[in-house]
């Protein structure tokens, strides 16, 4: 069967949200409950009750975000994009976030799963530089299907059951995953936070200001132009995310050209502190105005600035100086007057020989766990998209038994 296509706005009152002042001690830890795209990121279900922090009836007043409904849809539309929850009560949001509140053609537990199936698309959809962000134009004319209450019902109650599974197996494979990293991060910060070495600012280190890049608007998707590089175009120390390839003409993009050996480190948002280890790559490539750009100079090798990035030691630093409003900040300053470990050019080149051949394997065992992880969250995406298109017969589907609560996680073995 198939269902027809109506837009998000037609069924859904959607409403922004805001944020009282953060200087002001009287708008805050009140009864009020309040939740960002953070809050949202972190639930471990489809409910939302409340978020790390309340506000005041004053700090309600103070600004633009409102109360809405038990039963109202909390999307995130920025920082990231398409983080989504139903409200247990009466609720308020950050301008992170908006309100899809559910006229009488629709169920809650319905549209969940309805936006859900569009989360892809939402991404897509977004705009900005430093973070994407889904206006809220684009979120009330997006189409989803709509059929009867009766059959919403019983493709929400399908998808609560069949998701389940799905989500336990992730579950045990990302808990995995983290202890592999954790064992990655030890390896690291062990060889790199000798109390041996003398500390030596970030800034005397580099041959060029360590400065931000292009804070550009527009955005194109112009292969011949530089590759526009953004905080969340990072994938990992190493590489990029081929998926979502941004440019900028070239007289812009020669603001702030990379080079082979060029480190970027992200300023704001969630994934503040990530690091992005620049590689000669064929074309040229250009960084966005939230993230800050290093240039090791004859002191100090790339490779090992780069892993010093991935210890304790740097993230400590991080943490004692980000400064917390509705998103993490570590200014281009900040990242200047970081004190390094340094030790002499040979020990830092045998720490970088030592630590990738450490690192190898569980660098492998992280990819295959990310891997399969990958193809959970893939089959999950596309059972919902079918679920909620009308595509699946609910009394003969059975699942795919690869992946039962049998199926093996990766491994050590799998090396």
């Amino acid at each position: 069967m198939s269902f027809r296509e109506v837009p998000i706005g037609s069924v859904f009152s959607v409403v922004n949200g805001a944020t009282p002042a953060s200087n002001e001690p009287r708008n805050w830890e009140g009864d009020i409950p309040w939740v960002g795209p953070a809050d949202l990121g972190k639930l471990k279900s489809k409910w939302v009750a409340q978020g790390a922090r309340s506000i005041t009836e004053l700090g309600y007043r103070s600004c633009g975000t409102q109360m809405v409904p038990a039963g109202s849809i909390i999307m995130s539309t920025r920082a990231p994009i398409g983080h989504i929850a139903i409200a247990r009560g009466r609720i308020c949001f950050n301008q992170g976030c908006r309100a899809l509140i559910p006229g009488m053609h629709i169920r809650s537990d319905f549209g969940y799963w309805a936006l859900a199936s569009l989360r892809d698309s939402f991404i897509a959809a977004g705009k900005g530089t430093t973070f994407l962000e889904l206006s809220r134009d684009k979120l009330r004319s997006a189409k989803i299907p709509l059929p009867d209450i009766q059959a919403q019902k019983s493709i929400a109650e399908f998808l609560d059951r069949a998701t389940s599974r799905i989500d336990h197996l992730i579950e045990k494979k990302s808990a995995l995953c983290a202890l592999l990293s954790q064992r990655r991060h030890a390896e690291i910060s062990a060889r790199i936070n000798s109390a041996l070495w003398p500390s030596t600012k970030l800034k005397r280190l580099s041959t060029h200001p360590i400065t931000n890049g292009v804070g550009e608007a527009a955005e194109f998707d112009d292969s011949s132009w530089p590759r526009y590089v953004r905080i969340t175009d990072i994938a990992t120390p190493t590489t990029l995310k081929e998926n979502v390839f941004k440019s900028l003409p070239p007289e812009i993009a020669a603001k702030s050209l990379l080079k082979d050996g060029d480190i970027l480190f992200a300023a704001v948002g969630a994934s503040y502190g990530k690091s992005y280890l620049h590689r000669v790559r064929e074309g040229k490539f250009c960084y966005a105005g939230f993230l800050v750009r290093f240039r090791a100079g004859v002191l100090v090798s790339p490779e090992y600035i780069s892993l010093w990035a991935q210890s304790s030691n740097f993230w400590e630093q991080l943490e004692k100086g980000a400064v917390q409003s509705t998103i993490q900040n570590f200014s281009a300053g900040k990242y200047r007057n970081l004190e390094v470990p340094l030790p002499p050019r040979d020990e830092q080149d045998r720490i970088v020989s030592e630590l990738g051949a450490a690192t190898h394997k569980t660098d492998r065992l992280i990819d295959l766990t990310q891997q399969s992880i990958r193809r959970l969250q893939e089959y999950r995406s596309s059972l919902i998209a079918a679920a909620v298109a009308g595509e699946i017969d609910f009394a003969a589907w059975k699942g795919d038994q690869s992946f039962s609560d049998n199926a093996p996680l990766a491994t050590e073995d799998a090396e």
